[in-house]
């Protein structure tokens, strides 16, 4: 009887190499895919104009029981944070990695980009091999990490989700994937010897502790709000289901203006609009900067746009 490969198989055969027939194999591959469903996990990330940024809290709120869970502390350097939602904690987001032995660890799952930490003692070769979610294999990709801590960057090329099984060194991991079907169809993998400024596998570990009061199930409404110092607080709604790569858009007051003050002593906040700088609100003053007092426009009536005379309301 023929058989189609799959990682599960392989990972069966690891432990020892007996037949699994067809049957068997669909059972395994659907209680595999049952135990990794059993947790929502997905990644999170805060963009301004289209650059990630770091975080100080991040704060959920199921908006279909109102439990919630503020996740605090999360490490210097990182931007893209996997977040639990059946545990209600951060995952590898990233302080935890303190804690890790050696072999390859999860650190963030982007479309079109998984990326794992490869903690390894000497110089190793590790070999990528992909799978489609049915178990086809999609492609076998080598890449060499020298001794330490690197970041293995996969990219996935044009599969829309898939497993990736990591070996080498004697060391053995299993990541879901979450494709970016990329035109160029390529997959290929880069490796950065160095994590992110600011990170080190020996910082103290500040990891935010799982939540018992907060509660989701797939399908609920999660409203995540997030907060830094340098950005304006900003919120995401949505129904996250597993492998979702979430994407908050947020705002920053201008850089050494972020409030600025009128004739009449009133405050506004500013925003950063591409290369420009604005204010959040509209203005309230009845006065210029050189304190000549605007005009009442208050029962003026009809005015045309272009008029000399410039009126506040």
């Amino acid at each position: 009887m023929a058989l189609f490969k799959s990682p599960w198989m392989k990972i069966a055969q690891k432990q020892s190499p007996v037949c699994i027939s067809i049957g068997s194999l669909i059972l395994l591959i659907t209680l595999t895919m049952h135990a990794m469903a059993q947790d929502v996990t997905i990644t999170f990330t805060a963009k301004f104009q289209g650059t990630p940024v770091p975080l100080d809290s991040i704060l959920l709120e199921n908006l279909n029981n109102h439990s919630t869970v503020v996740m605090h502390d999360l490490p210097a350097g990182v931007t893209t944070y996997e977040i639990n939602l059946s545990q209600g904690k951060i995952v590898y987001g990233m302080a935890e990695l303190s804690r890790l032995g050696r072999g390859f660890f999860p650190y963030s799952n982007l479309p079109g980009v998984m990326r794992f930490i490869a903690k390894v003692p000497s110089p190793t070769c590790v070999t990528m091999i992909m799978y489609d979610l049915p178990g086809r294999l999609i492609s076998t990709v080598k890449q060499d990490c020298p001794t330490g801590v690197s970041v293995v960057n996969f990219h996935s090329g044009q599969v829309s989700s898939g497993i990736l099984v990591a070996e080498g060194g004697g060391f053995h991991a299993v990541f879901k994937i979450i494709g970016g079907k990329d035109n160029s169809g390529a997959t290929f993998c880069t490796v950065e010897n160095t994590l992110p400024k600011g990170f080190s596998m020996s910082m103290p570990v500040k990891a935010s502790p799982s939540s018992a009061s907060f509660v989701f199930n797939p399908g609920d409404t999660v409203q995540f709000s997030v907060y830094h110092q340098a950005i304006y607080p900003a919120t995401l709604t949505h129904a996250p289901l597993q492998g979702d790569s979430l994407i908050v858009k947020v705002t920053r007051p201008c850089p050494g203006v972020p409030v600025v003050t009128d004739y009449d002593s009133n405050t506004y906040t500013t925003v950063q609009i591409g290369n420009q700088c604005w204010l959040r609100e509209n203005m309230n003053a009845t006065h210029y900067s050189d304190g000549k007092a605007l005009v009442d426009g208050t029962g003026v009536g009809q005015i045309s746009a272009y008029s000399e005379v410039k009126y506040w309301f």
